[in-house]
């Protein structure tokens, strides 16, 4: 879409940070954090080699109702309730977005991170409604049980904010990343003067 080259490189990480010691976009920051230096860790072996800056971004996005983190559904009838819990409401989705540069000449790589918010209102939802939905099998790998790019646009009376941080990757944030980005490499060029130096 951005007609950016780049590549996918898995963190490994299992996030598995513990949630209820987390408000949800605190939640987010941290996984996205943990993935990001995960992520530059492996590739600073390579910055080193080919004597390039490496950009790295990683990102997290959870839906948030009540503060409450909706996961995937475990079945069916969990979906029913997450549906049905978030029917004529507003709830939250959180994605975090970290920035990491990793520099070759500089042994630690720098983060900048940054979260966005969207907000989401359902329509009142009928139990047909929510079963028709839960039928098309299309909840069932979804957080919050639904997809907004897909059938579940049916069930949103509105959104407040960036359509693709619920869709994906908040694309305005990432282009707004200027500043991130501008602290990152500060960071980083202050790292290689002081390893210089």
């Amino acid at each position: 879409m951005l007609d950016v080259p780049f590549e996918v490189v898995v963190s490994g990480f299992a996030e598995d940070l513990p949630k209820h010691e987390y408000k949800a976009s605190e939640y987010v920051a941290a996984n996205a954090r943990v993935k990001c230096e995960a992520v530059a860790r492996m590739l600073q072996p390579q910055a080193v080699e080919t004597g390039r800056a490496i950009l790295v971004i990683g990102a997290d996005t959870v839906i948030a109702h009540l503060e409450a983190i909706l996961e995937k559904p475990r079945d069916d009838q969990d979906a029913k309730a997450m549906l049905r819990a978030l029917s004529g409401t507003t709830h939250h989705v959180y994605t975090g977005v970290c920035i990491g540069i990793v520099v070759p000449q500089c042994p630690n790589p720098v983060f900048e991170s940054d979260v966005a918010t969207t907000e989401v209102t359902f329509l009142n939802l009928s139990d047909e409604d929510i079963n028709a939905y839960v039928a098309t099998g299309e909840p069932m790998d979804k957080a919050g049980s639904y997809a907004l790019q897909g059938k579940g646009s049916l069930l949103v009376e509105s959104i407040k904010g960036c359509y693709w941080n619920v869709v994906g990757l908040p694309l305005s944030l990432v282009a707004r990343t200027d500043g991130l980005l501008d602290r990152a490499l500060e960071q980083a060029t202050a790292g290689e003067q002081r390893a210089a130096g």
